[in-house]
C-alpha cells in the first residue's frame, strides 16, 4: 500500500475558495434590501398607474372621434354621409345607444 501525504500547498488548493483580497462584498443590509423592494414595487405602481392614464386617455379620444366625428356627420342635415334607412328617425340610438353621455362624462 502507498502512502499519499498532502504538503500544505496541495492542502492549500484542496480547500474551499477564499475570496481575492479587496473584492469581499459586503453582506446585505436588510434594510437597504426591503428599501430597494420597495422602490421596486412603487416602480411598478406607477408604471401600472401611467398605463391606466395612457389607457383611458386613449379610450376618451376615441369616444370623442365616434361622437364629434362620425355622429355628428350622420346626423347633420347638410352632411355628405349617406345614411341608411336604418339609422334614420332615431334608430341610431340603438347601435350608439349612450356613447355621448359616456364621453361627456370621460372627457372631464
Amino acid at each position: 500500500m502507498q502512502n499519499l501525504t498532502l504538503d500544505k500547498k496541495d492542502a492549500a488548493s484542496t480547500s474551499t475558495p477564499q475570496p481575492v483580497e479587496g473584492t469581499e462584498t459586503p453582506p446585505e443590509d436588510p434594510l437597504m434590501e426591503e428599501q430597494n423592494e420597495k422602490e421596486q414595487a412603487m416602480a411598478k405602481r406607477a408604471y401600472v398607474l401611467k398605463e391606466l392614464v395612457d389607457t383611458e386617455r386613449d379610450y376618451v379620444n376615441n369616444l370623442g372621434l365616434i361622437v364629434e366625428g362620425y355622429i355628428k356627420a350622420l346626423r347633420g342635415e347638410t352632411s355628405d354621409v349617406q345614411v341608411p334607412e336604418d339609422l334614420k328617425n332615431g334608430k341610431d340610438k340603438i347601435i350608439f345607444g349612450n356613447i355621448e353621455a359616456v364621453y361627456d362624462w370621460h372627457k372631464e
